[in-house]
C-alpha cells in the first residue's frame, strides 16, 4: 500500500512476518520494542535486508518528541563543541573511528530535522553513509523552530 510519500511503501503485519521469518531473528531491543531482521523483494537487488520494529507498548509520541529535541540538542551540543567522545563512551571501536562517528552523527542530525523539507531522502542517507556523498553541516536543532 502507498502511503503517500514517493518511493515508500506500508506493509501488512502479515507480511512483515513473513519478511523476518516469524521474527526469527532478533537484532536488538529498544525502549518500546524489539527490531528484527528481515527481506523484501527489491526491484533493483532481488531482495532487499530491511531491520522491523516491532512495538510492544504504547508510546506518548508527545514524549517522545520532547526526548528526541533534548537528544538531538545534547549530541548537537557534542558535535559543535568537538566533544563526541562524550558519545561513544564505553564503545572502544567507535571511539578509535572518530572521524567516522562524527559522519554519522551528521547524518543523525540531518535526518531529525523538525522541517521534513529538510531532511535527506534515503538514498542519499546511504549514499553519505557509504561515504559515497559528502555530508553538509547540519543547522542547528532550533534553528528551524527559531525562524517561525
Amino acid at each position: 500500500m502507498n502511503n503517500g510519500f514517493t518511493g515508500m511503501r506500508s506493509f501488512t503485519y502479515k507480511e512483515l512476518e513473513e519478511a523476518t521469518s516469524g521474527f526469527k531473528e532478533k537484532l536488538g531491543q529498544g525502549a518500546f520494542g524489539a527490531v528484527y531482521r528481515g527481506a523484501l523483494p527489491s526491484s533493483l537487488r532481488g531482495m532487499a535486508l530491511v531491520a522491523v520494529k516491532v512495538l510492544e507498548k504504547s508510546c506518548d509520541f508527545e514524549m517522545v518528541d520532547e526526548a528526541r529535541m533534548v537528544l538531538s540538542d545534547w549530541v548537537y551540543d557534542c558535535y559543535h563543541e568537538d566533544r563526541l567522545d562524550e558519545i561513544v563512551v564505553g564503545d572502544e571501536e567507535a571511539a578509535e573511528d572518530m572521524k567516522r562517528v562524527r559522519r554519522f552523527v551528521m547524518i543523525a542530525m540531518w535526518c531529525i530535522q523538525e522541517d521534513p523539507s529538510l531532511r535527506p531522502p534515503m538514498k542519499k542517507v546511504t549514499q553519505m553513509l557509504d561515504g559515497a556523498v559528502e555530508v553538509a553541516i547540519p543547522p542547528e536543532p532550533s534553528s528551524f523552530i527559531s525562524s517561525l
